[in-house]
């Protein structure tokens, strides 16, 4: 089975974002964080997650930081 490259860097950008969400007081996650940790370039991350957040994967606090949303 193929995986695009832009699928797993959106699945380990998600996974990053909810490692972050369950370990952390602000859940908020910076992009440049992301990219450092899991080896993603920084524009490509940055559209990436926008697109994230037009399907409700990912919500955007202020210029930088994301965060996943909140479990009902």
């Amino acid at each position: 089975m193929y995986v695009s490259q832009k699928i797993q860097y959106a699945l380990r950008a998600l996974f990053e974002l909810a490692k972050h969400y369950s370990e952390s007081q602000d859940n908020l996650c910076r992009i440049q964080d992301v990219s450092e940790r899991k080896s993603i370039p920084f524009k490509f991350l940055e559209g990436l997650l926008n697109e994230l957040k037009k399907g409700f994967l990912v919500i955007w606090w202020g210029r930088w930081n994301f965060s996943i949303p909140h479990p009902v």
